[in-house]
């Protein structure tokens, strides 16, 4: 069988990326190797053919990029204190984006580094204990822990660990100094604790992501609330969760 340019392959996939935008590429290639019945296309093919279909079903990336501004400035009209935080290292697209319109600076956005990253940037320059150490204080919540951690630094390689950290700016990457712009989440990993509700999201453009994160997080935030006023009907003072550990 000819072989197939990704642009063909589109076909075969768009329906089930449609209804889980995750779908690992092995599951893709085995759609289309049974589509066309003998064609068994490569994983790089496989994953332009699902950047392809992803683009048609939801929008361009580099559009979304644009988009993204737009679309928080209507949720922060609609949603008044509505607040975003963009928890990130790694990030120069994204990032490249925000100095450029007010809308993507403070008070709408704010950007925070990812504690981990910092952690294994320190720990590749230095050594495992110093990334073990910088985690251990980005996580600090009070102002004087924070500090006590941090001196622990202050004469490790001539000074140089101590200087390094505190060039950074001091609100990305600490806690005790971010102005509870992530309620206590220091890394981007918080995202796994999500993963089910928020499954529909991953693997989109960033504002088709943002859009879903956000109505899925109203969903599931307003059967919490229904829950919790069915079990104050009911005389219930404590949650279900609560009253299973008391009675166990």
């Amino acid at each position: 069988m000819p072989i197939l340019p990704p642009r063909h392959m589109v076909t075969h996939i768009t329906t089930i990326l449609k209804k889980d935008a995750s779908t690992k590429i092995k599951v893709l290639q085995e759609i289309i190797k049974i589509a066309t019945e003998s064609y068994n296309p490569s994983y790089a093919k496989t994953w332009a053919a699902k950047t392809l279909a992803i683009a048609d079903i939801y929008g361009n990336w580099d559009e979304s990029y644009a988009e993204l501004p737009r679309y928080l400035a209507a949720v922060k009209v609609g949603n008044p204190g509505t607040e975003y935080v963009i928890n990130t290292t790694r990030a120069p697209g994204l990032m490249s984006y925000m100095p450029i319109d007010p809308l993507r600076r403070p008070p709408y956005v704010y950007h925070r580094y990812c504690a981990r990253h910092i952690g294994a940037n320190f720990m590749r320059r230095y050594n495992k204990k110093v990334g073990i150490q910088v985690k251990v204080t980005a996580m600090e919540v009070q102002k004087r822990k924070y500090k006590r951690q941090l001196s622990k630094m202050i004469n490790w390689d001539d000074g140089k660990i101590h200087k390094d950290l505190t060039d950074l700016d001091q609100p990305k990457w600490s806690l005790a100094y971010d102005g509870s712009r992530r309620y206590g989440s220091c890394t981007t990993n918080v995202s796994k604790d999500l993963n089910g509700v928020l499954k529909e999201a991953r693997h989109l453009p960033i504002t088709v992501t943002i859009m879903t994160t956000f109505y899925k997080s109203v969903e599931y935030f307003f059967s919490k609330v229904e829950g919790a006023r069915q079990r104050k009907d009911n005389n219930h003072i404590l949650s279900k969760f609560a009253m299973d550990k008391f009675e166990h």
